[in-house]
């Protein structure tokens, strides 16, 4: 929702050369602009599932647990790899902002990303599926990551998972010695 208790509509056209987020209603003039430049267009155009949440957490914090017994059990959520680090591949890229002149190298680095994450849309059942980011890094990278969420997929949910610490330690400190 946008806050105010309706929902937004959000879809991504993504070209093969440029990542282009676009309005709901700019969406059918950029896809007949794909097909008039190039007329393959089952190979130059995609529409991509960027993560619909993401987990943060620590090294022995319980994100395993939530993602692999929980969440992927649910019928809607595509059960994937737990780390895919989507959004901090591109950390040394990000790590001084996103200049103005860099945004077409940023959109064709974040778009090989997504390439990579490419997944359905529709579950068995019909329903939109949700995809899930589980990696506990970015409650490391807690002073980018929220930025760079609004910038890419400002619909993203964020679930953060926290451990008494003496606990997570010791939990750490068996698993190295094991």
């Amino acid at each position: 929702t946008n806050g105010s208790g309706r929902h937004r509509e959000c879809l991504v056209c993504v070209d093969w050369r440029f990542l282009l987020p676009l309005q709901h209603n700019q969406v059918l003039e950029q896809v007949w602009e794909c097909q008039e430049q190039n007329k393959d267009t089952h190979r130059r155009q995609r529409v991509v599932q960027i993560p619909t949440t993401v987990v943060l957490g620590t090294q022995k914090g319980g994100t395993t647990v939530l993602t692999q017994s929980l969440l992927f059990s649910h019928p809607d959520i595509v059960p994937t790899t737990k780390e895919i680090h989507f959004f901090n591949r591109q950390h040394t890229f990000f790590r001084h902002g996103v200049p103005a002149t860099t945004r077409i190298k940023y959109q064709q680095t974040l778009l090989q990303s997504i390439q990579q994450q490419e997944t359905t849309f529709v579950s068995e059942k019909g329903n939109l599926t949700h995809y899930v980011d589980a990696t506990p890094a970015y409650l490391f990278l807690s002073s980018r990551i929220p930025y760079w969420l609004l910038c890419t997929a400002p619909w993203v949910k964020a679930i953060v998972v926290l451990r008494n610490p003496v606990d997570r330690a010791y939990s750490e400190y068996n698993m190295i010695k094991q």
